[in-house]
């Protein structure tokens, strides 16, 4: 992998960590599985 790629993919990382956490400090951890897959089901 080349470093940009890797920074690409790193900032990905980033992107879905944040949004987790964002979804669930919002209340909404349904939302949360969508981060995964469009049918994703939280339990």
């Amino acid at each position: 992998m080349d470093p940009w790629e890797q920074l690409l993919a790193e900032r990905a990382c980033e992107r879905l960590v944040l949004g987790f956490a964002h979804r669930l400090d919002l209340g909404e951890p349904p939302t949360v599985a969508e981060l995964f897959t469009e049918d994703g089901i939280w339990e």
